[in-house]
């Protein structure tokens, strides 16, 4: 019997799937910085006055997220009555979104070798 031994991408691209991974992990840190820095440096005046919701903006009519970027600027400059006028799901949303942004972060920083779940979506490879 003659075995024919397969070797899969995942074997062949290890080196330059780590440095894929490397820079995937840069590049979330990166986004989570600018995204907290915009939060703080963007001043309200600027997004109390828009509404930057598509759906209200083309039809005129107010979905069940409209107002929670507006709520979320609001959250971050801790006004948190202004955020709950917005929009009462900034309740739910704000400590969600926090907790996945410094989970993912602290993931990223302690443990190297591991892939979390958005990187083993991404990087390894599944087959038939």
């Amino acid at each position: 019997m003659i075995k024919i031994s397969m070797v899969t991408t995942w074997q062949i691209n290890k080196p330059k799937i780590k440095k894929s991974i490397l820079y995937f992990r840069i590049i979330r840190i990166l986004l989570y910085i600018i995204t907290i820095i915009a939060l703080i440096v963007i001043p309200l005046e600027f997004i109390q006055e828009r509404s930057f919701c598509l759906f209200y903006n083309v039809f005129s009519i107010k979905c069940p997220g409209c107002g929670l970027t507006r709520a979320f600027f609001n959250m971050v400059h801790l006004n948190i009555t202004a955020a709950i006028n917005y929009n009462k799901l900034i309740i739910f949303m704000f400590p969600t979104i926090c907790f996945i942004a410094f989970y993912d972060s602290y993931w990223t920083l302690s443990r190297k070798n591991q892939l979390n779940f958005i990187e083993k979506i991404i990087f390894q490879p599944t087959y038939p």
